[in-house]
């Protein structure tokens, strides 16, 4: 369930990227300590189907990203996180809405000062398998990815791999994975809420860049 959101938070991610990836880099796969992360979470509830419905979740993920945006333009924060899909929260029945949480990275100590329901959370470490994609496509990358964590040394079944906690997002091209891991999954200086224009504005990565794919082990 949370990895029918992970291809969705990758696409806008990636969407307002102006530098192109290093060409040639190979995928590169790994096990990476992600140290903790200060974060601000949002929770939603809608109707199950929309968890399987790109459209929906799409209008979802933006409407969170705005909301969170806007609260941290109003506690005076600069920039914030991309919100990602922590929990999914079934209901009693099939037919009852899920609660969704989404979360996104902001800087040590921040607290949201409104009403929005936005919660701040310190969230622990985590170690994830990771992948830096280079010039790769992404859905042949995250496929690469999901296939190492079938076979050893982890050998998950498609289910598991499916039902783990997933982020994207791009950063630096630098040395090791273990710092592009990192620099992605606890990036706090993507988005930024524009008053002037009402709009939410994503924040390129410019020079040599990499998209990280990140899942997080059990």
């Amino acid at each position: 369930m949370i990895k029918s959101w992970f291809a969705v938070t990758g696409i806008v991610g990636l969407a307002f990227a102006t530098a192109l990836p290093a060409m040639g880099q190979a995928a590169t796969i790994g096990e990476v300590d992600i140290p903790s992360q200060r974060q601000w979470c949002l929770a939603r509830s809608m109707p199950a189907a929309d968890l399987n419905d790109p459209v929906k979740q799409q209008r979802h993920l933006t409407s969170v990203m705005r909301a969170i945006a806007i609260e941290a333009a109003n506690t005076s924060k600069p920039s914030i996180g991309m919100p990602g899909v922590a929990k999914v929260m079934a209901g009693a029945t099939a037919d009852d809405p899920v609660t969704v949480t989404f979360c996104s990275n902001v800087t040590a100590a921040e607290v949201p000062i409104g009403i929005s329901g936005i919660q701040a959370i310190d969230r622990g470490a985590i170690r994830v398998v990771a992948v830096s994609c280079g010039a790769i496509d992404f859905d042949k990358c995250d496929q690469q990815l999901t296939d190492a964590l079938m076979a050893d040394p982890w050998n998950f079944t498609e289910d598991e791999v499916a039902a783990m906690s997933a982020t994207t997002g791009e950063t630096a091209l630098v040395d090791s994975l273990d710092d592009q891991a990192v620099a992605a999954v606890n990036n706090a200086d993507v988005l930024l809420y524009d008053k002037a224009s009402d709009t939410v504005i994503t924040l390129p990565v410019f020079g040599d860049r990499t998209t990280i794919i990140a899942y997080q082990l059990p």
